[in-house]
C-alpha cells in the first residue's frame, strides 16, 4: 500500500509501506525511514495542501482543507459549505471572507441558496433542486 509522505526535500512522494525499514518517533512526529530516504507525514496546512491539493482539496479557512469534489451546498449568509443536502445535521466547513472567491468556479444560484455542481463544469448548468 502506498501512502503520501514528504521526503527530505519536502516534496510529496507516494511511498510503499513495505519499503519502510524503520519508524522513529521524534518531537516533530514520526520519521519513516527506507533504505534510500527518510520521510515524514505532512503536519502543517501548507504541507497538507502540497500533498492533497492535486486531489481536489482547497483551503477555505485557516483551519481546514476541503475536498471540493464532495461539496454540495454553500450558505453565503453563514459562509459554510456542506457535504450533504440536509444541512441541519450535516458536516460543514467554514469559508473565510478572503477565500469566498475560490468557490465561484463551483457555484450557481438556485433561489436564495447556492449549489455546487461538478467541479469540472465551470459556470455551472442547472441541476434538479
Amino acid at each position: 500500500m502506498k501512502i503520501p509522505l514528504l521526503n527530505a526535500s519536502n516534496q510529496c512522494e507516494l511511498v510503499d509501506i513495505e519499503q519502510l525499514v524503520m519508524l522513529k518517533p521524534t518531537s516533530k512526529g514520526p520519521e519513516l525511514i527506507s533504505l534510500s530516504d527518510s520521510y515524514r507525514y505532512p503536519s502543517t496546512t501548507v504541507e497538507l495542501l502540497a500533498v492533497f491539493g492535486e486531489l481536489g482539496f482547497c483551503q477555505l479557512d485557516r483551519n481546514n482543507l476541503v475536498n471540493m469534489n464532495l461539496v454540495h451546498h454553500y450558505d453565503p449568509l453563514q459562509r459554510k459549505v456542506y457535504f450533504q443536502e440536509n444541512t441541519a445535521a450535516g458536516v460543514y466547513a467554514t469559508v473565510s471572507v478572503t477565500n469566498v472567491h475560490k468557490l465561484k468556479p463551483y457555484i450557481r444560484e438556485a433561489g436564495a441558496s447556492y449549489w455546487i455542481d461538478e467541479p469540472s463544469d465551470l459556470y455551472m448548468v442547472n441541476q434538479a433542486v
